[in-house]
């Protein structure tokens, strides 16, 4: 969710007209930077004096950018004070402009390297001035919402004036360039006073101003969601990320113009210099304006991350190159990631700035990322030459040391924003990986369906899932990731026994299992975004209590923890499955379990038998106790860390039946969901369907929708007080969240087939059976969500194949009367004991809820989520 504009600020229409005018000064400012260090002065230089060039660049470059470093925090904030008294930025506009005009004109008749150094200082310390006050313009200006778009126009202008300003150089004189730079500024400075004037917010007092910015950094996110306003420690992510992306720039672009003349060598290293910029900047052109509207709708330090990634890779290919057309070809490639740069960085600048009230001294502070490394580096640059004993060798350890320098800066930036730094650096491309293989996984197993989608932003999203097969967990947060895989990171509550060694036992293939009961897959689900549930107080598995009991006391014998009832019972299922089964002898077993050790459970073969649940009722005191004693506040710090989680911004996904449904019904959810649901920011269901008589692989159906926060927290309460289907108030959020998420599901033909066998136990034909079942759907209440198999024309041709497929399962019998078989078993859900009347009771089970919520006039479901209908 983007922020929104300053409250408080009432701005003329003609503000929009003018944004892209404001813009023009951008290109001033980048016509003159782009070519008067990489071209102008290298030329003034070798004018004056042949001898030692490159140290005398390096001397005034540095002295050109500690200026340009140390004045925009003084003259912004004083443009700042200046603005908070009502007043105007343009003078400090002007007078800045004024001032570099003159430092351009004097560089044009500098005789000596003195003078020179006097006259490039008065330039850049004018045009540092009016760049602390043009810059914080725009957030005066412009809507927060719109600063990504801000931020393209500027890489746009960037951009223009940067290879107008390289063509110039590389075509004219060094003292034409000059004037050209002059008149370009002048007429710069006049159309943004004349833009400002005419944009200009309202004046309004300090004390709004006051309030306007503590309103700033109390909001969420900022656009592209990546940061909060008022956070100094994402200003330091991004001021040490850009920093370093500046260091490794200026390493690259200071030495470009001698690298052509002392190691490629070519005749007019001007011109060659030029065009491997001019590329460069074509390849910007393209990047910033594909990106320069995204920066809204991503977070932005993940482009950015990108972009100096590829003028790394870039920076790798000058070092490794000494072919001009090469050459040429990594400009392209490192202006790709220039113009990406570009287009976002600013708005990220913005996004950080910790004090609101004084934007201009902050983007003063900020602007030293970019100055401080062009101080640093033409001295590092030069010293990485000097020790050389090469050329050759010289500029490509400076190539290397540009790239290494611009991959550091990429990692930095990535910390930028909460919900990329608490994730590990590692989690994006684990995160993509797993879901990518679960999302495969879930495709192989089943025939999916979805219908809607989830939101595209994820931050502080609640999942509610009910839970009907294994394949829930494995597509579902698949599905969510892929919404927003930029910024998602996702949670999940699970059981607490699967950050214990030995659960992948359960989950391997047979031959595997043996190699595995005392693996903890633990770590790897808590990095993915897992985090521990106890979701059975009363019960542990085996597994469990022994990596409970023996933690605390040492490797004890199970004759010494477990009652001999509990003994017995796994020395019976332990006998079951060696061989000749139940004939074994269960007594002498028992004993034999009664003497081995806690830590025998991760070996065979008590390891066949460390799923077993154990109640805690089987133990002996103290153990019984113990265990008893940690349930509960080992419960609320689990609560409380998922409660934190959705809170600052990960999106979490639950399943608050707590179990798998064995008869298809929504089940009572748990406390969990009465937890996080004042919590979360926004709430999305993820209704699901499962069709065991559908021909094929097994049919999934997902509909996702959103759900009213207000309506499920009783704010709103048009869902009265009256009783619930099973007794429960409705008035109850938890009730009210399983009523919708069960009037969600989609209606399958399995459902119907299944609902109307079951409706007439005394045998129906088959012309009666398939009657029966468009009855059922001629009577669903208004809101029912029927599958795309369910709608006409299909919808006869459907019920027909799944009467076959119930008659194939061996779920009915008889014919031409067909009768109901109860208790038929279906492998793919070995948790439900009668396949059929799963299926018809989650049919009336979700005609039930839809009843439920039309008898009371409740609007569940929050408007305008776009959702693919199917039918109803």
């Amino acid at each position: 969710m983007h922020p929104r504009p300053e409250a408080g600020v009432h701005r003329r229409p003609e503000v929009h007209l003018h944004r892209p005018v404001l813009a023009v000064y951008w290109f001033s400012l980048n016509f003159q930077t782009a070519a008067l260090i990489t071209l102008v002065l290298p030329r003034l230089i070798l004018g004056i004096e042949e001898s030692g060039h490159a140290a005398q660049l390096a001397r005034l470059a540095a002295l050109s950018a500690a200026v340009g470093m140390l004045v925009p925090p003084v003259v912004g904030l004083f443009s700042d004070r200046m603005r908070l008294r009502g007043g105007s930025r343009d003078p400090v506009i002007a007078l800045g402009s004024l001032v570099n005009l003159a430092g351009l004109l004097w560089m044009r008749h500098a005789s000596s390297l003195d003078e020179l150094a006097l006259a490039l200082t008065t330039a850049v310390l004018g045009r540092a001035a009016a760049t602390a006050a043009y810059q914080a313009l725009i957030p005066d200006l412009v809507p927060a919402s719109e600063w990504g778009w801000a931020s393209g126009q500027m890489g746009a202008a960037t951009l223009v004036g940067t290879i107008a300003g390289l063509a110039a150089g590389g075509a004219l004189p060094p003292e034409s360039t000059l004037g050209l730079m002059a008149v370009v500024v002048l007429v710069g400075a006049l159309v943004t006073i004349w833009a400002g004037r005419h944009g200009h917010a309202e004046p309004r007092s300090s004390a709004s101003r006051g309030e306007e910015a503590a309103r700033a950094a109390a909001s969420p996110a900022g656009p592209g969601g990546s940061v909060r306003a008022a956070s100094h420690r994402d200003f330091l992510w991004a001021f040490s990320g850009r920093a370093f992306v500046m260091f490794g720039q200026s390493l690259l672009m200071t030495y470009v113009f001698y690298f052509f003349t002392d190691v490629v060598g070519v005749a007019d290293a001007s011109a060659s210099t030029a065009a491997v910029a001019a590329l460069a900047m074509a390849g910007a052109v393209v990047s910033s304006v594909v990106l320069g509207r995204a920066s809204d709708r991503l977070p932005r330090p993940v482009p950015v991350f990108f972009a100096a990634l590829s003028m790394a890779a870039a920076a790798a290919g000058f070092a490794w190159s000494g072919d001009a057309r090469t050459i040429y070809a990594y400009g392209v490639l490192y202006g790709l990631g220039y113009g990406a740069f570009l287009s976002v960085d600013w708005a990220l600048a913005i996004d950080t700035v910790p004090d609101r009230r004084f934007v201009a001294r902050d983007l003063g502070v900020w602007g030293i990322a970019s100055d401080l490394p062009g101080v640093l580096a033409p001295a590092a640059g030069g010293v990485i030459l000097g020790l050389a004993a090469a050329p050759a060798i010289g500029y490509e350890r400076l190539f290397l040391a540009s790239a290494a320098s611009l991959f550091l800066g990429a990692v930095l930036v990535l910390q930028v924003g909460r919900a990329l730094r608490h994730a590990p650096l590692l989690y994006r491309p684990a995160a993509f990986a797993v879901a990518a293989l679960l999302y495969v996984a879930g495709r192989v197993k089943s025939r999916l369906a979805v219908y809607g989608r989830p939101p595209a932003d994820t931050r502080g999203l609640l999942v509610v899932a009910n839970h009907t097969h294994d394949l829930d967990g494995v597509i579902l947060p698949a599905l969510v990731f892929f919404a927003d895989p930029w910024r998602a990171h996702i949670r999940s509550a699970a059981a607490e026994r699967l950050f214990q060694p030995g659960h992948l036992t359960r989950l391997a293939p047979k031959w595997l299992a043996p190699l595995l009961p005392g693996f903890n897959v633990g770590p790897a689900v808590r990095f993915l975004g897992a985090l521990p549930l106890e979701s059975d107080p009363r019960h542990r598995v085996l597994r469990s209590v022994a990596y409970e009991i023996r933690a605390r006391h040492g490797d004890l014998a199970w004759g010494e923890v477990l009652s001999e009832e509990r003994l017995r019972e796994i020395a019976r299922a332990l006998a079951r499955l060696r061989p000749g089964g139940r004939g074994a002898d269960e007594e002498g077993l028992m004993r034999e379990i009664a003497r081995m050790r806690l830590s025998d459970v991760f070996r065979l073969p008590l390891g066949l038998a460390a799923e077993e649940l154990v109640p805690l009722a089987d133990l002996r005191e103290p153990f019984r106790g113990e265990l008893r004693a940690l349930v509960r506040p080992r419960i609320a710090r689990q609560f409380r860390a998922i409660e934190e989680a959705l809170a600052e911004g990960d999106a979490l996904y639950v399943t608050p039946e707590g179990r798998l449904t064995p008869d298809g019904r929504v089940h009572r959810m748990r406390e969990l969901l009465l937890r996080v649901l004042p919590v979360a920011r926004q709430v999305a269901l993820a209704a699901c369907a499962y069709d065991p008589f559908a021909p094929g692989k097994l049919a999934v159906h997902v509909r996702w929708l959103l759900l009213d926060p207000a309506w499920a927290t009783g704010r709103r309460d048009d869902a009265g007080a009256t009783e619930a289907p099973g007794g429960a108030r409705r008035d109850d959020p938890a009730e009210r969240v399983r009523l919708a998420l069960a009037a969600a599901r989609p209606i399958t033909p399995g459902q119907v087939a299944a609902a109307a066998l079951l409706g007439a136990p005394q045998g129906l034909t088959r012309d009666e059976w398939l009657a029966q079942a468009e009855a059922l759907l001629a009577g669903l209440p208004q809101g029912a969500f029927l599958v795309p198999e369910l709608v006409p024309p299909r919808r006869a041709a459907s019920l027909e194949a799944a009467v076959e497929a119930v008659c194939a399962a061996g779920a009915a019998r008889g014919g031409p009367l067909y009768l109901p078989c109860e208790g038929v078993r279906d492998d793919r859900f070995p948790h439900v004991p009668d396949i059929l009347a799963h299926q018809a009771a989650m049919f009336h089970d979700t005609t039930a809820a839809l009843r439920a919520l039309a008898a009371t006039g409740a609007a569940p479901y929050a408007a305008g989520e776009a959702e693919e209908e199917a039918g109803g």
